[in-house]
């Protein structure tokens, strides 16, 4: 199965880019935040639940967060190339 066809994981991506214009005022804070609490929640659904990407019947929840995890990662990606540095790195 294609994952990008999966409704759900669809759904992540487009609740992602309604999030992305104002990622500052959610918990996340930046897209580099969102992106690393997306990923350690997907690290529980693979290390916990064993599930993977390439699963043939993937499981609803792990979708939409892989599609807003993929969504986040795209955008802050752009962002870093656009601005041509890291804007986390500029704080330290």
């Amino acid at each position: 199965m294609d994952l990008k066809t999966n409704n759900q994981y669809q759904e992540g991506v487009w609740n992602a880019k309604g999030v992305i214009p104002l990622i500052d005022k959610t918990s996340y804070e930046t897209l580099e935040g969102a992106v690393l609490a997306k990923t350690a929640m997907i690290d529980g659904f693979e290390g916990q639940l064993g599930f993977s990407r390439d699963m043939e019947d993937i499981n609803g929840d792990y979708a939409r967060n892989l599609g807003m995890l993929d969504a986040f990662t795209e955008a802050y990606d752009e962002q870093i190339k656009t601005e041509g540095h890291d804007p986390e790195q500029e704080e330290e």
